[in-house]
């Protein structure tokens, strides 16, 4: 780092206006309007805020509405979510004030301190983001695939690896804020400190949350494929448990970004890259955390499902009007004349036949005859098909029912 405390007021303040790196032979610094790719930004902010945040408002749905208790794993993943918007508000202040994927030639020296300050403040919400959530995944798995009361191999590897992401992410976040001393130094290259290399420890980092990530993904299949149920609904539960295979593939790419970061003085630029796959992997966390409480969202009485419901009779009778107008089927009488006339429907919304009006059964009716009234009830099922694939199981589904005693 260098010392600023040997230069005049004007030098320094004449330092701090100029550019954060040394540019390229032939390139002059653009610190106006420096060619960036904040759109590439923005829809990236806003699909992963948009995907953790509907997964989470189902997740808490089910539990708040369906099953009317909140667990620990929640609460931690409701404190994970407001770190995750933490990190992103961050990039998201950044890309609008300095641009991402900026080079560093093209920033001032003293808009660095800036950018430094909020990735700092981002690489402390990261390690929280990821301790509360993969210990909240690993609760919830123990939960679900070990019978209560048992402690068998699945719940003692499930510990193990719960405990050492509490102790990694626990000696990351001590770490991050002792990269320099004092901590201003971080961020203030005004302030004289001693620094040691924060590239390294990032780019470690990475490399045992891989790990972490693929041991999760592993965990929990070898326990579904031995599960009392059949094998469509294996493959169906699986797949859900599975999602964790985008986690493994963001942390890779990170891996990869966090290479090509950690060998190049440009780190606004090449940084960038390794900030948005953060981000990435971070809402893969949310997705397996959150997606298997979706069934049970969409199954019973309650908004979400007549929601759904609603959309299904919506999507028939559209697609049933637009049959009508190519010729498939008519609503109209032969005629031409909507009065007089109804059409029955299927349970899809479709036309089967047409059926003459009440009016005009009563205009054939004779003198002195009776007329039988019917009622009829229909009623609707609400069950879905991904209801039939997770819901309504027993909680443990190797657990098989006995036979009932006479």
């Amino acid at each position: 780092m260098a010392d600023f405390s040997k230069l005049t007021p004007a030098q320094l303040q004449a330092v701090l206006n100029g550019p954060a790196l040394k540019p390229p032979e032939d390139v002059t610094p653009n610190f106006d309007n420096p060619p960036n790719d904040n759109a590439l930004a923005y829809t990236a902010l806003s699909v992963c805020l948009a995907v953790a945040t509907i997964t989470m408002a189902i997740r808490l749905y089910s539990r708040v509405v369906k099953v009317r208790k909140l667990r620990i794993e929640d609460y931690l993943a409701c404190i994970g979510f407001v770190a995750y918007v933490g990190y992103l508000t961050t990039t998201y202040m950044r890309a609008a004030q300095f641009g991402i994927f900026v080079h560093q030639w093209n920033i001032r020296l003293k808009d660095m301190s800036i950018i430094l300050l909020r990735s700092h403040v981002a690489q402390n919400m990261y390690p929280i983001v990821m301790m509360t959530m993969k210990t909240a995944i690993l609760r919830e798995w123990i939960r679900i695939f070990v019978p209560h009361g048992q402690r068998n191999a699945f719940f003692w590897l499930c510990t193990v690896v719960l405990v050492i992401n509490l102790l990694y992410y626990a000696s990351a976040i001590v770490a991050v804020n002792l990269t320099c001393i004092p901590i201003q130094a971080t961020w203030d290259f005004t302030v004289k400190g001693k620094c040691f290399n924060g590239k390294a420890l990032a780019s470690s980092g990475v490399s045992v949350n891989l790990v972490s990530d693929v041991i999760i993904l592993v965990l929990p299949q070898k326990t579904i494929w031995n599960l009392n149920m059949p094998r469509r609904k294996k493959i169906g539960v699986s797949i859900v448990f599975a999602v964790g295979l985008f986690a493994c593939i963001a942390a890779i790419c990170r891996l990869a970004a966090s290479v090509i970061y950690s060998e190049s003085s440009d780190v606004t630029y090449y940084g960038s890259a390794a900030g948005l796959w953060v981000i990435a992997e971070m809402t893969c966390a949310f997705l397996v955390f959150a997606l298997p409480a979706v069934p049970r969202a969409f199954t019973g009485d309650g908004v979400a499902t007549q929601i759904l419901v609603s959309l299904r009779a919506w999507a028939s009778i559209s697609g049933s009007r637009n049959q009508s107008r190519d010729g498939v089927s008519s609503f109209r009488s032969e005629s031409g004349s909507r009065r007089g006339n109804f059409s029955k429907l299927n349970d899809q919304g479709i036309p089967l036949e047409d059926h003459s009006s009440t009016r005009s059964n009563r205009s054939q009716e004779q003198p002195g005859s009776v007329r039988q009234t019917t009622k009829i009830e229909l009623s609707s099922s609400q069950y879905t098909d991904v209801d039939r694939t997770m819901g309504h199981q027993l909680h443990h589904p190797w657990e098989t029912k006995q036979p009932r005693t006479a």
